[in-house]
């Protein structure tokens, strides 16, 4: 004989909920790493100046730094328009595997237009 429960769960309690410190914790790491980038961008100038084969004046060097804003701009944009769309977790899950992929592929950029679309 089957018996039923007399205080049944409460499902908004039961589900496993993350502190909020955390949330703002891991939030502030992915934009540190973020950002990470164009320290490093910074950084790599004199050797990407100095590479025989991409020719980068200083000038043509600070366009190809601003367009990781033009990126951020975009993507930014788009981000609150896909939140809204698919969820903030699965959207910012997704972006940042999205800019690590395409911080990583910077290292093996062939020119400085690649670089500048990566």
């Amino acid at each position: 004989m089957a018996t039923t429960p007399l205080n049944p769960p409460n499902l908004a309690t039961t589900l496993r909920t993350r502190p909020a410190w955390l949330v703002t914790l891991l939030c502030w790491l992915i934009v540190v790493f973020d950002g990470y980038d164009l320290i490093v961008y910074g950084t790599t100038i004199p050797a990407l100046l100095d590479e025989p084969g991409w020719a980068l004046t200083p000038a043509t060097a600070g366009f190809v730094g601003s367009l990781a804003f033009a990126g951020m701009l975009v993507g930014a944009l788009g981000a609150g328009y896909l939140a809204d769309r698919l969820g903030r977790r699965r959207t910012i899950l997704w972006c940042t595997l999205w800019f690590s992929l395409f911080t990583a592929l910077c290292a093996v950029a062939t020119s400085p237009e690649v670089f500048g679309l990566f």
